[in-house]
């Protein structure tokens, strides 16, 4: 009998990891695409350039899906609990604090962030071309505005090869998308974007685990 209540709590815990991970991929990828693609101000969809509307649509969706399932979970026998409260105390316990950081406190936000960035994030922009753009880069600094190749000239080597350190600093992940090169320049400023997405879907995925377990707990006991 423990056997199988155990089977039927893993069976649940499962489900409930699998809902946080397609609404997580679903908030990363809102985010990457509505700042790869929504330039203008003028846009239609311009109110989406605002990150915190779209945190703010994601943890209503969480609530209501969550609460639809929970509504579901309490009718199986044996599990007389109120829906809303298995809804409502897991997220304030684990998922807001979560959000509220990653998206409201710059400082805790970006240090938070900063481990999956370059632990996880970092090999994946650079798998996705990130490197070869900054070598693309690294090819016109050699050039003056009237496209003649200075390789050669002192002066100039010496501006290359400071640049060719920072460069090098970037790509070991000294920099970010806040720094001026990285604004230049749209397809890094997508890739390192991505970076820090990747992170914050991490952390949610992270903070999704637990609020699961909280709430598969709770109804059990």
């Amino acid at each position: 009998m423990a056997a199988e209540e155990e089977k039927v709590r893993k069976r649940g815990l499962a489900d409930y990891m699998v809902i946080f991970f397609i609404l997580n991929t679903f908030y990363a990828a809102t985010l990457f695409l509505t700042n790869k693609y929504i330039k203008s101000d003028n846009s239609p969809f311009a109110i989406l350039k605002n990150k915190r509307i779209i945190t703010g649509v994601y943890l209503v969706i969480v609530f209501f899906t969550m609460k639809l399932v929970n509504d579901t979970e309490v009718k199986k026998p044996g599990r007389e609990k109120d829906p809303l409260w298995l809804t409502i105390h897991p997220m304030v316990l684990v998922l807001v604090p979560v959000v509220g950081i990653l998206n409201f406190h710059k400082i805790m936000g970006d240090s938070l962030k900063r481990p999956f960035e370059e632990t996880i994030g970092y090999p994946i922009i650079k798998l996705l071309g990130s490197k070869k753009q900054w070598q693309e880069l690294d090819e016109t600094i050699k050039l003056d505005s009237s496209g003649t190749d200075n390789t050669g000239n002192a002066e100039v080597d010496k501006i290359n090869e400071d640049m060719k350190v920072k460069i090098k600093n970037i790509v070991k992940r000294k920099m970010d998308e806040d720094t001026e090169a990285v604004k230049a320049n749209d397809n890094i400023r997508q890739l390192y974007k991505l970076k820090r997405i990747i992170s914050e879907f991490i952390w949610l995925t992270l903070a999704g685990a637990i609020v699961s377990n909280i709430t598969v707990l709770s109804l059990d006991f």
